[in-house]
């Protein structure tokens, strides 16, 4: 059973990574056909479902990256706060320090240009593990990549949780005190901090060639996610009904972190689904917004904008062969990612009451109640 809370865009967060998980292996599937048909040999080899040619990564890839939305996802938090009245109010109260939001941004473009100084010419941030980087560097990318493994993991904790609160609400209960969801957050919290470290450890290390591992290390690094997921699945189990269904169908969405290092349709579909996620909720909000019949006709176009200015900047970089366009190409790309991490990292967090007074009604359907309520 659904819980009662859970709307169209809900059902909509929690049914696609299924659907397009079924679709990208109905569609490898159909490329190792076609091409057993069209080769010599004429039979089905099986090699062809572990292994994709260059044509079948760049496919892939565009997919994933550029019509997905997971390079254009990184402007809809700086989109959010200029455009949602709700937002622009939460801006202008909130202090970081005793910086203002508008500042500390100033600030990240400051930074970033800094940051792309130190980039080698041939640095690309499409294959950063190209270059032969400096100690500097190094530390800048194990920097973007810790950001980046605690960003992925906080989006898919943080929406876990709204989702556990309005399932509460609706049945008149504190979700945060009771025991089974205590315990499935508790469980969740750690195994989202291991996977935080081990992505943050594995990426820097690789990108900066320090150590590139075999085939045995992803076997036991296999292994280990599901003794985990087999954990925290235990606490799901134990669930009110109305959690249980939706939780397990949410939880989909780790399953292609097992695959990792043994095809790169695990990494297509982790971009995918974070990039999806996080425009549901910024849809979500523009939709809840009191200025939500013009937001949403916008988020649309600006979607397709901001793809469209990802795919021009992915495809023109390798064009850019003269230093100082390179370095604010990648000054650009360093704040939006700074920025983004940054604000989504303050936003959502409804330990702050002026959050929650400006925030959290964006997050829900008008007939749930609302986050902080209680």
């Amino acid at each position: 059973m659904m819980c009662m809370g859970l709307d169209r865009i809900d059902r909509v967060l929690l049914s696609y990574p299924l659907i397009l998980s079924g679709a990208a292996v109905v569609a490898l599937i159909g490329f190792a056909v076609l091409s057993s048909l069209t080769s010599s040999a004429a039979s089905f080899s099986l090699t062809e479902l572990v292994w994709w040619s260059p044509s079948h990564r760049q496919v892939g890839w565009f997919i994933a990256f550029i019509l997905l939305g997971n390079i254009a996802h990184n402007f809809f938090s700086f989109w959010a706060l200029v455009r949602v009245p709700e937002l622009r109010k939460w801006a202008a109260e909130y202090r970081w320090g005793r910086l203002g939001i508008w500042q500390v941004l100033v600030l990240f473009f400051g930074l970033s240009l800094l940051m792309s100084m130190a980039l080698p010419p041939q640095f690309s941030f499409l294959r950063p593990q190209a270059a032969d980087l400096s100690l500097p560097v190094i530390l800048i990318v194990a920097i973007f990549v810790t950001l980046n493994a605690h960003h992925n993991m906080s989006q898919l904790k943080g929406i876990g949780f709204v989702l556990s609160f309005r399932d509460g609400q609706q049945r008149g209960m504190d979700a945060s005190r009771e025991p089974a969801i205590e315990s499935l957050h508790r469980r969740e919290i750690w195994m989202y901090r291991i996977l935080t470290v081990e992505a943050s450890v594995f990426l820097t290390l690789y990108i900066a060639k320090i150590w590139t591992p075999g085939r045995d290390y992803f076997v036991i690094r296999t292994i280990i996610l599901i003794a985990i997921y087999a954990w925290v699945t235990q606490a799901i189990l134990k669930l009110p009904a109305s959690l249980k269904a939706w939780r397990l169908l949410y939880s989909v969405r780790l399953v292609p972190r097992l695959i990792v290092g043994f095809h790169p349709l695990a990494t297509l579909l982790m971009s995918s689904f974070h990039s999806l996620d996080a425009a549901l909720v910024y849809y979500r909000m523009a939709k809840q917004s009191q200025s939500g019949k013009t937001l949403k006709r916008e988020f649309i176009f600006v979607y397709l904008t901001f793809s469209a200015l990802a795919a021009a900047l992915v495809y023109s970089e390798p064009l850019v062969t003269e230093t100082g366009v390179r370095q604010l190409l990648h000054a650009g790309f360093i704040a939006a990612l700074l920025s983004h991490y940054f604000f989504e990292g303050i936003q959502f967090r409804m330990r702050n009451p002026i959050t929650r007074r400006h925030v959290a009604p964006l997050l829900h359907p008008p007939t749930s109640p609302r986050l902080g309520s209680s």
